[in-house]
């Protein structure tokens, strides 16, 4: 941004990500997600890597909780296969979406908007050399996670054909 005539002489942006997905960033696949970022600063407050999907497309979305609803043990099982990475809960439903049922083990799962799963990068780990081999060795554990998104992503554009 031009700070020539301004007050504020911070740059627009403090952090750098990467995204990284079959067919591209803006495929509508799910991916992985490096997060660079100084402590403390205001856009997530922190260096981060998550494994999913973020915003997908109504056809998409609906997709997806179908695999919840046929794959929910799978996908649960997906999440605790990658230690340390936490399901992300901030953007989600009140109630569990119309046409799905309420009452479902999953109801949480359905609730869902987005679907991805994050974890902090320690000050020692992003400091390091090897942060890049740190990073996808971490990503390679979310593997199972996205290929199961993936699957869901890659059927709900097969029905959009």
């Amino acid at each position: 941004r031009d700070t020539r005539f301004s007050a504020d002489k911070r740059p627009y942006k403090s952090h750098i990500g990467a995204f990284v997905a079959p067919r591209g960033k803006k495929s509508g696949f799910a991916g992985y997600y490096l997060h660079l970022e100084p402590a403390g600063d205001s856009l997530l407050g922190q260096s981060l890597l998550a494994s999913g999907i973020y915003c997908p497309e109504p056809a998409v979305l609906r997709s997806l909780r179908e695999e919840v609803l046929d794959h929910g043990d799978e996908l649960l099982q997906a999440i605790a296969a990658a230690p340390g990475f936490s399901l992300a809960t901030t953007n989600r439903l009140k109630r569990v979406p119309t046409g799905f049922p309420a009452d479902s083990e999953y109801a949480d799962l359905l609730k869902l908007k987005d679907f991805y799963i994050e974890k902090s990068i320690d000050n020692r780990s992003l400091e390091s050399d090897a942060l890049l081999g740190y990073a996808l060795e971490e990503f390679r554990r979310t593997q199972p996670f996205i290929a199961q998104l993936n699957r869901a992503v890659e059927y709900a554009y097969e029905e959009m054909r």
